[in-house]
Protein backbone atom coordinates (compact mmCIF):
# COMPACT_ATOMS: atom_id res chain seq x y z
CA UNK A 1 0.00 0.00 0.00
CA UNK A 2 1.18 2.90 -0.82
CA UNK A 3 1.85 6.23 1.68
CA UNK A 4 -0.40 7.96 -0.43
CA UNK A 5 -3.39 5.49 0.63
CA UNK A 6 -2.21 4.88 4.27
CA UNK A 7 -2.19 8.50 4.21
CA UNK A 8 -5.74 8.99 3.13
CA UNK A 9 -6.84 6.27 5.53
CA UNK A 10 -5.08 7.79 8.82
CA UNK A 11 -7.25 10.75 8.02
CA UNK A 12 -10.32 8.93 7.20
CA UNK A 13 -10.19 6.94 10.05
CA UNK A 14 -9.84 10.64 12.73
CA UNK A 15 -12.80 11.81 10.60
CA UNK A 16 -14.87 8.89 10.31
CA UNK A 17 -15.14 8.73 6.55
CA UNK A 18 -13.24 8.85 3.57
CA UNK A 19 -14.28 12.08 2.24
CA UNK A 20 -14.91 12.85 -1.27
CA UNK A 21 -11.91 14.79 -2.11
CA UNK A 22 -9.67 11.56 -0.89
CA UNK A 23 -12.05 9.23 -2.74
CA UNK A 24 -10.71 11.44 -5.69
CA UNK A 25 -7.56 11.69 -4.49
CA UNK A 26 -6.91 7.64 -4.65
CA UNK A 27 -8.06 8.10 -8.15
CA UNK A 28 -6.15 10.14 -9.03
CA UNK A 29 -2.72 8.43 -7.55
CA UNK A 30 -4.18 5.49 -9.64
CA UNK A 31 -3.82 6.72 -12.93
CA UNK A 32 -0.46 8.56 -12.05
CA UNK A 33 0.91 4.80 -11.58
CA UNK A 34 -1.11 3.86 -14.40
CA UNK A 35 0.44 6.47 -17.24
CA UNK A 36 3.91 6.11 -15.06
CA UNK A 37 4.54 2.30 -16.47
CA UNK A 38 3.96 3.82 -19.63
CA UNK A 39 0.32 2.88 -20.55
CA UNK A 40 -2.59 5.44 -21.77
CA UNK A 41 -4.30 7.12 -19.02
CA UNK A 42 -7.02 4.69 -17.46
CA UNK A 43 -11.11 5.48 -18.89
CA UNK A 44 -12.93 5.52 -15.06
CA UNK A 45 -16.60 5.43 -15.51
CA UNK A 46 -18.36 7.76 -13.03
CA UNK A 47 -21.65 6.43 -11.74
CA UNK A 48 -24.28 9.07 -10.20
CA UNK A 49 -23.47 8.31 -6.32
CA UNK A 50 -19.89 9.36 -7.47
CA UNK A 51 -18.02 5.73 -7.58
CA UNK A 52 -15.87 4.76 -10.07
CA UNK A 53 -15.36 1.48 -11.80
CA UNK A 54 -12.37 0.93 -14.24
CA UNK A 55 -14.03 0.69 -17.78
CA UNK A 56 -13.62 -2.62 -20.08
CA UNK A 57 -9.78 -2.99 -20.71
CA UNK A 58 -9.66 -3.58 -24.52
CA UNK A 59 -6.14 -5.17 -25.10
CA UNK A 60 -6.74 -5.84 -29.09
CA UNK A 61 -3.26 -6.30 -30.86
CA UNK A 62 -1.48 -7.12 -27.28
CA UNK A 63 1.14 -9.83 -27.26
CA UNK A 64 0.65 -11.98 -25.15
CA UNK A 65 3.46 -10.85 -22.91
CA UNK A 66 2.18 -7.43 -23.37
CA UNK A 67 -0.67 -8.04 -21.64
CA UNK A 68 0.52 -10.20 -18.56
CA UNK A 69 2.80 -7.24 -17.77
CA UNK A 70 -0.13 -5.02 -18.49
CA UNK A 71 -2.35 -6.69 -16.19
CA UNK A 72 0.10 -7.36 -13.55
CA UNK A 73 1.12 -3.72 -13.48
CA UNK A 74 -2.84 -2.67 -13.49
CA UNK A 75 -3.43 -4.91 -10.52
CA UNK A 76 -0.17 -3.35 -8.91
CA UNK A 77 -1.43 0.51 -9.26
CA UNK A 78 -5.26 -0.56 -8.25
CA UNK A 79 -4.09 -2.41 -4.89
CA UNK A 80 -1.30 0.17 -4.05
CA UNK A 81 -3.37 3.20 -4.68
CA UNK A 82 -6.95 2.72 -4.49
CA UNK A 83 -8.38 -0.64 -3.69
CA UNK A 84 -8.75 0.11 0.50
CA UNK A 85 -10.06 3.81 0.17
CA UNK A 86 -12.54 2.32 -3.02
CA UNK A 87 -13.61 -0.42 -0.60
CA UNK A 88 -14.61 1.81 2.36
CA UNK A 89 -15.93 4.45 0.45
CA UNK A 90 -18.47 1.78 -1.74
CA UNK A 91 -19.61 0.99 1.90
CA UNK A 92 -20.26 3.99 2.85
CA UNK A 93 -22.58 5.17 -0.03
CA UNK A 94 -23.69 1.25 -0.82
CA UNK A 95 -23.89 -0.43 2.79
CA UNK A 96 -23.77 2.65 5.37
CA UNK A 97 -25.70 0.42 7.92
CA UNK A 98 -22.93 -2.50 7.26
CA UNK A 99 -25.34 -4.94 6.70
CA UNK A 100 -23.54 -8.45 6.08
CA UNK A 101 -26.23 -9.52 3.81
CA UNK A 102 -25.05 -7.99 0.23
CA UNK A 103 -28.61 -8.94 -0.80
CA UNK A 104 -30.35 -7.06 2.02
CA UNK A 105 -27.97 -4.08 1.63
CA UNK A 106 -28.33 -3.97 -2.84
CA UNK A 107 -32.65 -3.59 -1.75
CA UNK A 108 -31.80 -1.02 0.40
CA UNK A 109 -29.93 1.13 -1.83
CA UNK A 110 -32.51 0.66 -4.59
CA UNK A 111 -35.32 1.70 -1.94
CA UNK A 112 -33.28 4.95 -0.97
CA UNK A 113 -32.87 5.23 -4.70
CA UNK A 114 -36.50 5.17 -4.84
CA UNK A 115 -36.20 3.10 -7.94
CA UNK A 116 -38.07 -0.11 -6.33
CA UNK A 117 -41.21 -0.05 -4.43
CA UNK A 118 -42.07 -0.52 -0.40
CA UNK A 119 -43.12 -3.51 -0.79
CA UNK A 120 -39.99 -5.01 -2.93
CA UNK A 121 -37.94 -7.24 -0.87
CA UNK A 122 -34.98 -9.53 -0.62
CA UNK A 123 -36.93 -12.19 -2.42
CA UNK A 124 -38.24 -9.99 -5.41
CA UNK A 125 -34.41 -8.59 -5.80
CA UNK A 126 -33.38 -12.11 -6.08
CA UNK A 127 -35.82 -13.07 -8.53
CA UNK A 128 -34.72 -10.22 -10.76
CA UNK A 129 -31.09 -10.85 -10.44
CA UNK A 130 -31.92 -14.81 -11.89
CA UNK A 131 -34.24 -13.14 -14.38
CA UNK A 132 -31.44 -10.79 -15.43
CA UNK A 133 -28.92 -13.50 -15.82
CA UNK A 134 -31.39 -15.37 -17.80
CA UNK A 135 -32.11 -12.39 -20.08
CA UNK A 136 -35.92 -12.31 -18.94
CA UNK A 137 -38.43 -9.54 -17.63
CA UNK A 138 -37.82 -8.50 -14.54
CA UNK A 139 -39.28 -5.98 -12.50
CA UNK A 140 -36.68 -3.63 -11.75
CA UNK A 141 -34.75 -2.07 -15.37
CA UNK A 142 -30.84 -3.03 -14.88
CA UNK A 143 -29.92 -0.92 -17.13
CA UNK A 144 -31.21 2.53 -15.10
CA UNK A 145 -28.43 4.38 -14.07
CA UNK A 146 -29.07 4.51 -10.10
CA UNK A 147 -29.83 0.85 -10.69
CA UNK A 148 -25.83 0.70 -12.18
CA UNK A 149 -24.98 2.72 -9.03
CA UNK A 150 -26.67 0.64 -6.29
CA UNK A 151 -24.78 -2.15 -8.19
CA UNK A 152 -21.33 -0.96 -7.92
CA UNK A 153 -21.98 0.90 -4.72
CA UNK A 154 -22.16 -3.08 -3.25
CA UNK A 155 -19.25 -4.24 -4.80
CA UNK A 156 -20.21 -5.14 -8.48
CA UNK A 157 -17.25 -5.69 -10.55
CA UNK A 158 -18.70 -6.79 -13.55
CA UNK A 159 -19.20 -5.72 -17.37
CA UNK A 160 -23.05 -6.17 -16.65
CA UNK A 161 -23.09 -2.23 -16.15
CA UNK A 162 -23.14 0.23 -19.34
CA UNK A 163 -19.77 -0.78 -20.65
CA UNK A 164 -20.02 1.88 -23.87
CA UNK A 165 -16.44 3.15 -22.56
CA UNK A 166 -13.04 1.10 -23.34
CA UNK A 167 -9.80 1.94 -22.26
CA UNK A 168 -6.84 0.80 -24.71
CA UNK A 169 -3.86 0.68 -22.65
CA UNK A 170 -1.57 1.37 -25.65
CA UNK A 171 -3.51 3.84 -27.33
Amino acid sequence: MSDAQKTILKRSRKSGSVSKPDYELAWSNYKQCVTGYGYTTPVLKQFSNGLYMIAMRDTTGMSDQQRKKFNEDENKCYNTEVIAVTGVYQMQIGNPGMLSDGDQAMVDCLHKAGIVPKNYDKEAYKKDLDAHAKNQPTTVDFSNAEMQSCWVANGASFGDVNDTDQWKPLG
